[in-house]
């Protein structure tokens, strides 16, 4: 084999070893980030179903100190004595651990099924039906007697405007104070009436896309993107590919016998894994941490510390997921090349 020769075939051994790492970090993309299962595994692992209550109650509680500007000073009066605990008993009681997991399955379904191309536009659709008949039940009356026992306790001409309205049925202009025990049977009623009439407002279904800000829109520059994106995704999908052509490019360039062989596609297969094993595992993991600390320490200072640390360790458990494949990969590969080279080293002897 002339030099020139050998040096083409260096070169697109080399560019084997750098496509090939690519491919497995883009490919493993492909089957790990791309795909719903392992963010349900991460949810399952990180008991996010059963923390969400207390994750959503500690935003809420926030949310109560700082109140809307759009909301009404009735919506105000009535909430604003509810405490962190209170609010974690409400969301438990209407959103279960089995809902929450139905829903996230669903949510995620349709968000890969956007990414990945399967559907032209993105919704999130969650179904509420559940929700509301809990607040129709039993659940809703638990709540509005929770909301009720955080007022202040009543002054007496409180009592007599509640006992008032009670007989007659009147839910305007309902004092914002805790009555006695005895009376909390008369006002029942009408705590009852009111939050089934709140649960009337609630839309079967709610798309969470809608609160997504320009997915209604189709302007020059999204389209733009996502052209680019397109292309990015079917770039990661077809990278094997590239390393593989690279590999039969030495084959037919360099290649003379079997021996030839085990030699250059050892070198070949034991360099990039032990390249992917190197950048998996040694910086892989510290960086996609790097990059999710940083998304995240760009949230609004409303979401509590506790619900950012969830969500950035369901983000490490996939991530970790996905490093663990890349190493599993990247070991096959080393593997694969050292056995081949020891085969070329002890027939060389022989």
């Amino acid at each position: 084999m002339s030099s020139f020769t050998r040096l083409i075939a260096g070169l697109l051994l080399l560019a084997f070893i750098l496509t090939s790492v690519l491919a497995m970090f883009a490919f493993t993309a492909e089957q790990v980030l791309f795909h719903p299962e392992p963010y349900l595994r991460a949810f399952r692992a990180q008991n996010f179903y059963q923390r969400f209550p207390a994750l959503l109650a500690e935003l809420a509680a926030q949310r109560s100190s700082f109140p809307e500007p759009d909301a009404t000073p009735e919506e105000e009066n009535q909430l604003r004595y509810l405490n962190q605990s209170d609010y974690e008993m409400i969301f438990a009681s209407l959103f279960t651990p089995a809902w929450l997991e139905d829903q996230a399955r669903t949510v995620l379904d349709q968000l890969f099924a956007y990414l990945n191309f399967q559907e032209p536009e993105l919704h999130l659709i969650v179904s509420m039906q559940e929700v509301k008949t809990r607040l129709s039940g039993e659940q809703g009356k638990e709540i509005s007697l929770r909301v009720v026992r955080s007022w202040p306790p009543c002054t007496a001409e409180q009592l007599l405007a509640i006992t008032a309205q009670g007989l007659f049925g009147e839910l305007e202009g309902f004092p914002t104070c805790k009555p006695p025990d005895e009376l909390l049977n008369l006002t029942g009623p009408l705590l009852e009436f009111s939050i089934t009439q709140f649960a009337n407002t609630i839309p079967d279904q709610v798309d969470l896309a809608d609160a997504i800000p320009g997915t209604a829109s189709t302007s020059g520059k999204q389209l733009n993107q996502a052209l680019l994106y397109r292309a990015f995704r079917w770039s990661q999908r077809l990278s094997p590919i590239a390393a593989l052509i690279c590999l039969l490019m030495v084959t037919v360039i360099a290649v003379r016998s079997w021996r030839s062989w085990l030699g250059w596609w050892g070198v070949g297969l034991a360099a990039a894994g032990g390249l992917g094993l190197g950048l998996g595992l040694l910086a892989g993991l510290p960086f996609l941490t790097g990059i999710l600390r940083a998304l995240f320490n760009q949230s609004p200072a409303q979401i509590g510390d506790n619900f950012t640390q969830a969500v950035l360790s369901i983000g490490q458990y996939v991530a970790q997921q996905y490093i663990l494949w890349i190493g599993i990969e990247s070991a096959v590969l080393f593997m694969l090349g050292i056995g081949m080279l020891a085969v070329w080293y002890l027939t060389r002897r022989t």
